[in-house]
């Protein structure tokens, strides 16, 4: 994520899959038990949002947790 917003004046959007709990943590808002200072960081710098879920069962080996995948939309300042 720190590469993405040290160069989002170059990247319109990335796609990342992660693992479900961070995803969570990334799209938090004020009132939910997951937010915290990932969230607002990510959420001043980035539109954070979740595409769709993967479930553990579509990996071999399957993995212990679930997994969502999210696009990062940088939020440019507007122009002076």
């Amino acid at each position: 994520m720190k590469l993405i917003i040290e160069n989002k004046q170059r990247v319109d959007y990335a796609i990342l899959m992660t693992q479900k709990e961070f995803a969570g943590k990334l799209i938090a808002g004020p009132n939910d038990e997951l937010f915290g200072s990932l969230s607002l960081y990510t959420q001043f710098h980035l539109l954070p949002e979740i595409l769709f879920q993967v479930s553990k069962n579509s990996f071999v080996p399957k993995p212990k947790v679930d997994s969502s995948v999210i696009q990062l939309t940088p939020l440019l300042p507007p122009p002076l």
